[in-house]
């Protein structure tokens, strides 16, 4: 999750609402305290190239 945020130079609060979840969330699937629902993911894969890929 990390490696994947930090790839298109997101920060959590960014990722989060990439996928519309709180940052504190997002932080429990970083940490791995909660694993992220798959469609979740993929979600973030779709739409965080475009968001944070480019900067």
């Amino acid at each position: 999750m990390r490696a994947a945020r930090k790839a298109v130079r997101l920060t959590q609060a960014e990722a989060a609402e990439v996928v519309s979840v709180c940052q504190a969330t997002w932080k429990k699937w970083e940490a791995g305290v909660h694993r992220m629902p798959p469609a979740s993911f993929h979600a973030f894969q779709m739409t965080a190239w475009n968001l944070g890929g480019h900067r």
